[in-house]
């Protein structure tokens, strides 16, 4: 009985032996490969911190909101520069920027399209201050502008050459103000800084633009008129195209000082 069992044993095991042999003699065939995918990121998301430390309160926060403004110019600057180079992919690439409060522009809650924005409809600007310093004035159209940023700028830009009539009282002791006068004074204002002595962007001081000389007695109206009079107003419009053609991509708009600078 045990000779039987162990034989029945032995027989299976060569028939497994030999079956096995059989498959390893088929055909066989191997596949290696591999694979990549690439896609352009569709959103990045950076947060900025910068400290700065002095013994003056006032001097750390100017020159913290100069750093950071500075920063955030070149941050969109290189992520415009990024997206511009990244494949194409099925959906449009958006980067956003963490802003600090310090520097943030305009609420754009309800903002108006540049295009429907009325400078004629500007109001009364206060005989002191600038036109965007709240504590004097109060300009829905000031604060539409700046909803835009530095956009707004090639806007009023453009009509500089309008001369369309406001009706209205507009300035203190103007005779007359059209569209392009305002659009002049928001320029001039918007990158004069908080003192209001300094301007800056090199020449756009009003009486430097528009070349007072030594003429003290003449007012501010009287100093434009002559200017138009003698170069007209497509020349104040091309003096200041060429200023934005040069300065655009290094402008920020510092909320300490509530005007546009220029990154050095």
């Amino acid at each position: 009985m045990k000779r039987s069992t162990i034989l029945i044993v032995i027989l299976l095991c060569a028939a497994f032996s030999s079956s096995a042999q059989e498959i390893d003699k088929l055909p066989a065939i191997t596949v290696s490969g591999t694979a990549e995918v690439q896609i352009a990121p569709d959103e990045a998301v950076f947060s900025i911190d910068v400290t700065k430390t002095n013994k003056d309160l006032q001097t750390a926060k100017r020159l913290n909101d100069e750093s950071v403004g500075k920063i955030l110019e070149l941050t969109r600057r290189l992520i415009f520069h990024v997206i511009s180079l990244a494949p194409a992919c099925s959906r449009t690439p958006s980067a956003n920027v963490t802003q600090p409060s310090m520097v943030k522009q305009e609420s754009t809650a309800s903002v108006v399209p540049l295009s429907d924005i009325n400078l004629a409809a500007i109001g009364t600007i206060a005989p002191k201050g600038r036109v965007q310093d709240r504590d004097y004035n109060d300009l829905a159209v000031i604060t539409s502008l700046l909803q835009h940023g530095k956009e707004a700028i090639p806007y009023l830009i453009g009509n500089l050459d309008n001369a369309t009539k406001i009706e209205g009282h507009v300035i203190d002791y103007w005779l007359e103000v059209c569209v392009a006068d305002v659009a002049l004074i928001i320029l001039t204002n918007f990158f004069t800084d908080r003192s209001s002595q300094r301007t800056t962007l090199p020449g756009v001081g009003w009486d430097e633009f528009l070349e007072r000389g030594s003429n003290n007695n003449l007012t501010g109206e009287q100093v434009l008129r002559n200017y138009v009079s003698k170069h007209g107003r497509n020349v104040i419009k091309e003096r200041w195209q060429t200023l934005w053609r040069e300065y655009r991509d290094r402008l920020f708009w510092d909320q300490n000082e509530r005007c546009f600078r220029v990154i050095p």
